[in-house]
């Protein structure tokens, strides 16, 4: 138990079902040792109530660089108070759950891959919106890390927990508010941001830009390759190709990628048709607004990519694309639940 820590705390706010610090770090240091002999693996997911922590300075680090104000008082503790049981209630009998040192609630999920550690999360949001009007516009985050991928030890997984939760302030989908919002309206946001960087960007072409349209498809391709190359990692990918591309290099490309692990569905507005797409799975939409849009999302374990365009006239398009895992997560969840689509994330 941290020094820091009301001893009481934890038994008068969450009744025994969310474990203190110490417990905790034991319970996850088993779980390491468990994951290594047996060559399994889990995830941990942090809940952050506030400001988040920050990072830690790196895997397993404490020097506290970078780390954000927490509010305090009696207004934090009571929605820790009542996100605690929707946590517990939400998780499997298997998962433990507890108070880490810096406040935040974490669950220590067995067995649980990376997409797994994702669909959690899904579940944990859903189930915080119900939370009374009064505790629904608090600051809560959703983190999480996963073993070998971003740590061997359950120190480190905190610490690359903690780093992602930094991360996921920075990422459009929180500073543009993208989950309050529709698909179309997430898209509309997108191509109007002039958020730059690493790892987002805008662009135009056409006109007086020298890239042709085969370019744009040129892109959409080479994410199915990056596919094709790495065959046993799981995934998931929504492609809809430019209107009016030619659709053989395309479906070659397709025949490679449906023998991998990631999940390849091709969408399209059902008034071109989808018949040359026999690889993978096809989602018609009746939605003309698809007529002069295309895009390519895709999610893996181990790296995220969004790249989307749409015609503004002649041959002239926008477009956008980003590397933010935090946002392409966000634009395949809104696009499966603006068409009522099957949730899955790999």
């Amino acid at each position: 138990m941290s020094r820091n820590q009301n001893p009481a705390r934890a038994g008068e706010l969450f009744e025994g079902k969310v474990h203190e610090s110490f417990f905790l770090n034991e319970y996850g240091r088993i779980e390491s040792l468990r994951a290594a002999r047996y060559d399994t693996g889990f995830s941990v997911v942090l809940v952050n109530i506030g400001s988040t922590a920050g990072a830690r300075g790196g895997r397993g680090g404490r020097d506290g660089k970078g780390r954000g104000k927490r509010p305090g008082g009696q207004a934090r503790d009571e929605l820790a108070a009542k996100l605690s049981p929707v946590v517990v209630e939400s998780l499997r009998s298997c998962d433990v759950v507890g108070l880490t040192e810096e406040g935040s609630i974490a669950a220590i999920l067995p067995e649980t891959d990376y997409f797994g550690a994702l669909a959690t999360i899904k579940k944990l949001r859903r189930a915080a919106a119900r939370l009374p009007a009064a505790h629904r516009d608090a600051e809560v985050s959703f983190s999480h890390a996963t073993y070998l991928k971003d740590g061997h030890a359950f120190e480190e997984l905190l610490g690359a927990a903690e780093n992602r939760a930094a991360d996921i302030q920075g990422s459009l989908r929180t500073t543009l508010a993208l989950d309050s919002r529709l698909f179309w309206e997430i898209l509309a946001a997108l191509f109007a941001s002039d958020s730059g960087g690493p790892k987002n960007c805008s662009f135009d072409t056409g006109g007086a830009v020298k890239l042709p349209p085969a370019f744009l498809d040129r892109v959409s391709e080479q994410v199915v390759r990056e596919i094709t190359r790495a065959p046993h990692k799981k995934g998931i990918l929504y492609l809809c190709p430019r209107p009016g591309a030619p659709t053989g290099p395309m479906a070659r490309l397709l025949e490679s990628a449906a023998r991998t692990k990631t999940k390849v569905f091709v969408v399209g507005s059902g008034r071109e048709g989808l018949d040359w797409v026999k690889e993978a799975s096809t989602v018609p939409l009746d939605d003309p607004r698809l007529d002069d849009l295309f895009f390519a999302f895709h999610l893996g374990s181990d790296s995220a990519y969004a790249f989307m365009g749409r015609e503004l006239w002649g041959e002239t398009y926008s477009c956008f694309h980003s590397a933010d895992d935090y946002l392409v997560e966000g634009l395949i969840t809104k696009l499966q639940e603006e068409y009522q689509l099957q949730e899955q994330l790999g």
